[in-house]
């Protein structure tokens, strides 16, 4: 009780008088407490050798020097207190758990208040039992002056380690900040790692954008060049078509259709030309943009680098700040161990204020034992100056802990120096970022643009390569055409050939009708009355031939109400046939879905005495529709022969068969040729160009006076392909008419015109025949003379027959 009311330097002095009251030395007991639950206490016992480790001989004088050495009790409460609390004492040794050091330090300071009431117990009775010693509260006790020399020192080093623990307060507080500050630009430094990840994906994904523009680059450039290849080619075939041309020219003289055919040709060129040239230009724009997107990939990388680069200064950083932090913990390590040989000085003190007070004591009682208590002055005087001297070294401690401490504030203000820097680098590093992302994205945008303008020359490349096959077909034509014109060339060759062995023949003839004349003049009697009956039959002949011409006409009129095509050709129409098939797509089907209609056949012919199955309608857009045409002759279905069939025979064939649908007919060809020819007019400010339209897309009249007139190669019957470049296959009538309204200042139009060909040289080869049998009867009936006449006239007549085909088959 008497301890826990007195205060900690009277608790000090209760527990040393309790410990040499004792009959034992406790302080055995004491220690291994301490070697238990606190060891690194030990060595403070034998600080700088004052007190020597315990040996067995020695009695009380080694427990009191011990003792004097001991702290207080509340200094030791303080430091036993500090212990159970994490970050201020050191850690325990690894053996042992917290659990462990909680239990033992509970135990040791139940002891220790057990040993502070005996303690204060003894110093009352010591108070009671002697008079004049430092227990003696009396006003005539004088105090040493060395006493209070010490008291005053141990004072300001009191006062010293209170502002020493202040700032290390301090410092503690601004080392955790610098932690919290270190932490949150680790998270910095974090987010600035995810956000280089990311643009290292976005990098990859550019990259791997460019590599897929990069391959369609090739590709076009390698169709490009296989395109240029098959030009070159087509130029070759060109130059070596023009040779032939001109040696067939040379050889055979002008030729119209061949050279509109050429024209044509050439026109077609000069759109591929034109064309190939466009291409190039986008191409030549695409590689442009293509370096662009090369360019921007590069800053790209170079920005990325410097963001790795601004990352690794800023773990640098980092890194320095960790160092800093654990430069901090080894300060505070050093500082709490300065602090606890700063307790322990502050004991020692303690304890030579006690042990003054016992000597006093023991100077009044034991006269006697004055010169023993003279060399234990002495002793205690050489204590009292290691003491001293101990604390010039705490001092001079205390001042290198100070200056440490100020390289410590120092370092910690460069460290919010380099952490606002820090964040002024990352401000700009975000900045940085943002730019990136707007780069980005308008990176992305270009890449779609290139992929649409990349589908674009791949259209325009497929319809190229279109074009391409047509012009091949074309040249191949015109190689048949021209090896059709060296064939005819030998025929004529040949023709003529003949025509010389055919004169000489005729020489030789006319010799013998001369030898013959004689024999001819006396059969002339006979021979009239016979002429008489053979000019009647030549007269039948001639009706019947009258009459099947007239059949002629009527059935070429009943075509005329197909097309205007028709209208215009028929007068150049001969028959052909031809072999037309049909897939079938359902078992049911019918005329309907098929697309045409065709006539009766046996029971409505469609001319008297012709019993064919015609076909009277086509649907547009069918089937049918450009495989048959109307007044086609159907002579087969699939096996099966419709002459003098009717129409339900034909159905029958038609709908009940298996698979494919095949049909061979017969229909009239055009004999004369259709030349394209472009047109164009100068409308000079005039709204309409003259021309009047009607259905098919054909010029019905030219207005007087109008442009489309004074130009004069458009004529009534035109059929208008094109408009200004626009195709009018599907345009109606008044889509026609408006696309002539729009054009201004001048008109293209691509005409179709038709130049028949001339076929009354057929009718009258017919009469000259019938005139030549006339006269071979005559030659017959007269004799030698009118026979070697009619020889003649019909040498002259198969001349000039020779020639009209001649020049039938040019004009074909």
């Amino acid at each position: 009780r008497q301890l826990d009311e007195e205060a900690g330097g009277a608790k000090a002095e209760l527990l040393l008088k309790l410990l040499l009251a004792k009959e034992r030395d406790h302080f055995q007991d004491l220690r291994a407490a301490l070697e238990k639950t606190q060891p690194h206490l030990l060595p403070i016992l034998y600080l700088n050798g004052v007190v020597g480790p315990p040996q067995p001989s020695e009695g009380a004088g080694s427990t009191y020097s011990v003792l004097s050495i001991m702290p207080s009790d509340s200094e030791s409460s303080s430091s036993l207190s500090s212990v159970g609390t994490t970050g201020k004492a050191p850690s325990p040794p690894p053996l042992l758990t917290d659990r462990q050091v909680n239990e033992k330090v509970e135990n040791l300071s139940i002891q220790l208040r057990l040993m502070t009431r005996e303690r204060n117990e003894l110093r009352k009775r010591l108070a009671f039992a002697t008079h004049g010693t430092t227990f003696d509260k009396r006003p005539y006790h004088r105090l040493n002056p060395d006493y209070e020399r010490l008291k005053i020192q141990c004072v300001r080093a009191m006062s010293d380690l209170q502002s020493l623990q202040k700032q290390h307060t301090n410092a503690l507080k601004r080392c955790e900040e610098v932690a919290k500050e270190t932490d949150f630009y680790h998270t910095l430094h974090s987010r600035l790692l995810s956000d280089q990840t990311q643009l290292k994906d976005d990098v990859d994904m550019l990259r791997r954008e460019n590599g897929q523009l990069l391959r369609e680059r090739n590709l076009l450039q390698q169709s490009w060049e296989d395109m240029k290849r098959l030009h070159e080619e087509d130029q070759k075939e060109i130059g070596d078509l023009r040779a032939q041309q001109q040696q067939v020219l040379k050889l055979n003289g002008s030729s119209e259709i061949l050279n509109k055919l050429y024209d044509t040709a050439m026109d077609k060129l000069e759109v591929v030309k034109k064309d190939y040239d466009a291409l190039r230009k986008r191409y030549s724009e695409k590689v442009a943009i293509h370096n662009s997107d090369l360019s921007r990939l590069e800053q790209l990388e170079e920005e990325n680098q410097r963001l790795l680069k601004q990352a690794e200064t800023l773990t640098q950083q980092r890194d320095t700040a960790i160092q800093l932090q654990h430069q901090c913990a080894l300060s505070l390590r050093r500082f709490e161990a300065i602090h606890h040989e700063l307790n322990k000085a502050t004991a020692q003190n303690k304890d030579l204020q006690w042990e003054m007070e016992l000597l006093q004591s023991e100077m009044t009682e034991l006269r006697t034992m004055q010169a023993k208590m003279a060399k234990e002055s002495e002793k205690y005087k050489e204590e009292r100056d290691a003491v001293y001297s101990e604390y010039k070294l705490i001092m001079s401690e205390r001042d290198q802990v100070i200056s440490e401490l100020d390289k410590l504030q120092t370092e910690v203000e460069l460290a919010e120096s380099k952490l606002k820097s820090s964040t002024s680098e990352k401000k700009a590093a975000s900045e940085e970022m943002e730019a990136l992302r707007q780069i980005k994205d308008t990176v992305t945008m270009d890449a779609g643009r290139a992929n649409k303008e990349a589908e674009l020359l791949r259209k325009q490349c497929k319809a190229l390569c279109q074009e391409l096959k047509e012009a091949l077909q074309e040249a191949d034509v015109a190689k048949c055409r021209r090896d059709w014109a060296f064939q005819e060339r030998d025929k004529i060759v040949a023709e003529r050939d003949s025509i010389r062995t055919l004169c000489d023949n005729l020489r030789r003839e006319r010799d013998r009708a001369v030898s013959e004349l004689a024999e001819a003049l006396r059969s002339l009697d006979d021979t009239r009355k016979q002429k008489n009956d053979v000019s009647r039959e030549l007269k039948e002949l001639k009706e019947q031939m009258e009459s099947q011409l007239e059949k002629e006409a009527r059935f070429r009129q009943l075509m005329a109400h197909s097309s205007h095509d028709s209208a215009i050709d028929t007068d150049s129409m001969e028959w052909e046939t031809e072999v037309v098939e049909f897939e079938r797509e359902t078992e049911d089907i019918d005329l309907k879905a098929l697309g045409f209609d065709m006539a009766e056949g046996v029971n409505e012919p469609c001319l008297p005495g012709d019993c064919g199955i015609f076909v009277t309608k086509v649907d547009k857009g069918s089937i049918a529709d450009g495989r048959l045409r109307v007044n086609d002759w159907l002579l087969r279905i699939n096996d099966v022969d419709l002459i003098n069939k009717d129409k339900k025979q034909a159905l029958k064939a038609l709908l009940h068969g298996e698979g494919a649908i095949n049909m061979v007919v017969r229909r009239r060809k055009s004999l004369g040729g259709k030349v394209i020819t472009p047109l164009y007019i100068n409308l000079s400010g005039q709204k309409d160009s003259g021309i009047s339209l009607e259905n098919g897309v054909y010029a019905a009249a030219v207005v007087p006076g109008s442009p489309a007139a004074k130009e004069g190669s458009l004529t009534v019957g035109d059929r208008i392909v094109a408009i200004n470049g626009i195709a009018l296959d599907n345009k109606s009538l008044n889509e026609c008419e408006s696309l002539l309204r729009s054009c201004q200042d001048s008109l293209t139009l691509s005409l179709l015109k038709v130049f028949p060909q001339s076929s009354s040289w057929s009718g009258q080869n017919i009469f000259e025949n019938i005139k030549d049998s006339d006269k071979m009867l005559s030659i017959r009936a007269h004799g030698a003379e009118v026979q070697a006449q009619n020889k003649r006239s019909l040498l002259q007549h198969n001349n000039s027959t020779q020639t009209d085909i001649f020049y039938a088959d040019r004009l074909e």
